[in-house]
């Protein structure tokens, strides 16, 4: 059977990662049981505190926690026009070379970041994570194949790294693409559960609370509607390069208004017919 590593990418920035590091910065090339893994996330954040947050999403059949690493400049809160990425692995306890990545991409980005790598650092300063609700409305989800074999030999981990290291890494920076931007009324407020629909892709994703999104899209030329209840909906034609992401904000009419503008625009028209017949 096959590794298998989940990425699942999110409109807007952090990583996040089921992962560890040991305070010394030294990466250890080897395989974690359950325990290890939990003081290895303990390190993580002990090495690296402003830029990490660990917290739980639940428990697993047999009891034991699922811990989650955060890693961003503000982790924990949601930034306005952040996108934010989410790597998953593990996803079968027996097939481990993902989950032993992701531990090594977590403790690399953490000691690139504090040795002053600029573009770690900016990947973290503009990347964050994002809620669950928001997660399950608006990612891509995409599984990875890493392995041919298993359970493979601890030798050969290291080898994995290497080879995958840039990978995982670049793949982060993808989300930095596509189109981005903020939904709001025609008086400046956000639009929050508002929807993003790209003509001829069926997958609509939706605005978080500060009415901002952000839409992976390949290279090319396309047409973006944004709506919500009550208002109008607006297209727009957007023409998309490869990097970075094209910023398209919406300013929506509420329905209520346009009807109050045609009843306006009609009382006008009424008035002005009276005087001209003399009524």
């Amino acid at each position: 059977m096959k590794h298998f590593l989940t990425v699942v990418v999110l409109g807007a920035a952090v990583v996040t990662l089921v992962s560890a590091a040991s305070t010394d910065g030294a990466i250890s090339f080897e395989y974690h049981r359950y325990e290890e893994l939990r003081k290895a996330l303990v390190s993580v954040w002990l090495q690296c505190p402003t830029i990490t947050r660990i917290y739980t999403i639940g428990e697993s059949f047999e009891g034991r926690e699922l811990l989650v690493l955060e890693m961003s400049d503000n982790p924990g809160t949601h930034e306005p026009g952040e996108p934010e990425f989410k790597y998953i692995a593990n996803m079968h306890g027996n097939e481990v070379v993902g989950r032993e990545l992701l531990i090594y991409l977590a403790q690399y980005l953490c000691n690139q970041y504090q040795q002053g790598n600029e573009t770690i650092i900016d990947l973290i300063h503009n990347t964050r994570m994002q809620d669950f609700n928001y997660l399950s409305s608006n990612s891509f989800e995409i599984t990875l194949e890493l392995s041919c074999d298993k359970f493979p030999n601890e030798e050969t981990l290291k080898s994995y790294w290497e080879q995958n290291r840039n990978s995982l890494v670049n793949y982060i920076e993808q989300v930095h693409r596509g189109v981005k931007g903020f939904i709001r009324d025609l008086q400046g407020n956000p639009i929050s559960n508002a929807t993003v629909s790209v003509e001829g892709i069926d997958h609509d994703i939706t605005t978080a609370k500060d009415g901002d999104y952000w839409r992976l899209l390949a290279p090319g030329n396309y047409k973006v509607a944004a709506s919500a209840p009550g208002y109008l909906t607006v297209i727009k034609k957007v023409a998309v390069p490869y990097s970075p992401a094209t910023r398209v904000d919406f300013e929506l009419e509420s329905l209520m208004e346009r009807k109050e503008e045609e009843r306006e625009e009609l009382m006008d028209w009424w008035k002005m017919m009276s005087e001209t017949l003399n009524f």
